[in-house]
């Protein structure tokens, strides 16, 4: 019989020139000579047979190739992860900003309580003082916390302030007037302790917002207007709110005209909005290379010369490598116990378990107790500046019209 004319699988292949990856049996619909195959373990596919399963261009294996291919992509994956994670922290923390700042709507709904719950001028200063008070006092331990343990705890206790502030104060307002004003309404002090959480959420939720954009931006070339993002935002945040009950959220007249705001639904709105907001701060404020951030500042201050190189900054790799160096026996009779007491190797797995562990905990408090020195001798150097000190009395100086317009 003569030889058929369709020789597609007629070529003859050598053993040595085989891939194991490669199928025994080839389908009808598959080309072998166009190479179009699906690289095993996700290594990826290729054209015309260029790397096809890992073989290079003589037709032999070429792991390497495959591995720096693999680590090539699982690198792009993890930087276009931080990418994202960044960028989805920062649109939350322009957006936290942006909700932040509605103590600053206080002048909506403060003749209301002066005519609604039959309050003087001295109860009404009280309380937008005591809101003042609590969201500039606790700045300092606020931000050290934000610090120490990352924007997201700090978002969610700005939940836990906003939240029961701003419902307190709804039911207080729809209670009347308290009994010392004639009415069977809640204390007066209720409403006080109510804007107390409120100017406490309002300090957390903003530096929460504006930690997480200044760390996570502030090392590059637009680090000005990612910062002026989320202070623009906390400003405008009062504007939008104070739109949103005058236009929206107001009281009905009885011929169904448009009213004064209804202080009550306003309340509401604004402690579950800014719980909202707070609890899902919690997972999406994310400082992205923190670690990384915290060596390049330590190596600064060491070409500064501010720091020397000491054992502080050796890795505990290091350190337990000279501690078993100086305790290792180099005696026959010690090697023999040595491998006379050899486990086996489940105990060796065991172990091995174990200890990864344990220097992934050793890691971490290492990662700790770095971050806390450097924020430490960061606050340090800061207080020293006397140039700090000038700016606080400015900011001190221009702070004050803003607030006596809204107590007034």
């Amino acid at each position: 019989m003569p030889p058929s004319n369709d020789t597609r699988h007629a070529r003859v292949v050598d053993k040595r020139d085989f891939d194991i990856n490669r199928p025994l049996l080839l389908r009808d619909t598959e080309d072998e000579d166009d190479g179009d195959y699906a690289c095993v373990n996700d290594h990826g596919s290729n054209r015309g047979g260029e790397y096809g399963y890992g073989r290079s261009s003589n037709g032999y294996p070429d792991d390497g190739d495959d591995e720096a291919s693999c680590e090539n992509r699982e690198r792009d994956r993890k930087v276009l992860k931080r990418q994202v994670v960044r960028i989805l922290s920062f649109i939350w923390g322009v957006g936290s900003a942006l909700c932040a700042g509605s103590i600053t709507a206080f002048s909506l709904y403060a003749p209301l309580l002066q005519t609604r719950l039959h309050y003087s001028q001295f109860r009404i200063n009280a309380v937008a003082a005591a809101a003042a008070v609590s969201m500039y006092l606790p700045v300092a331990f606020f931000g050290y916390l934000c610090d120490r343990y990352s924007p997201g705890p700090i978002s969610f206790i700005s939940a836990c302030l906003f939240g029961p502030g701003y419902l307190f104060a709804a039911f207080t307002y729809k209670s009347g007037p308290p009994v010392d004003a004639g009415g069977t309404g809640w204390p007066f002090a209720v409403m006080v302790i109510s804007f107390v959480g409120v100017g406490a959420g309002t300090c957390c939720m903003y530096l929460a917002a504006v930690t997480t954009c200044a760390k996570n931006f502030g090392h590059g070339k637009h680090k000005g207007i990612m910062l002026a993002l989320p202070i623009a935002a906390f400003g405008l945040s009062g504007m939008w709110q104070s739109q949103v009950g005058s236009r929206l959220l107001f009281e009905r007249g009885p011929a169904g005209q448009k009213g004064d705001v209804d202080v009550f639904r306003y309340f509401l709105f604004l402690g579950i909005l800014l719980i909202v907001v707070g609890v899902g701060g919690t997972f999406a404020l994310r400082i992205v290379d923190e670690e990384k951030m915290i060596d390049e500042a330590v190596e600064e201050l060491e070409r500064s010369g501010i720091i020397g190189e000491s054992d502080f900054f050796r890795s505990r790799e290091e350190v337990r490598a000279a501690i078993s160096s100086s305790s290792m026996s180099y005696g026959t009779i010690d090697g023999t116990t040595a491998d006379a007491r050899a486990d086996t190797p489940l105990e060796d797995d065991s172990r091995s378990l174990t200890l990864s562990l344990e220097e992934w905990q050793d890691h971490q408090k290492e990662k700790r107790r770095k971050k806390n020195w450097l924020l430490n001798q960061e606050t340090r150097l800061f207080l020293k500046d006397r140039t700090m000190w000038y700016l606080a009395v400015g900011f001190l100086l221009i702070t004050g019209p803003g607030e006596a317009y809204i107590n007034n």
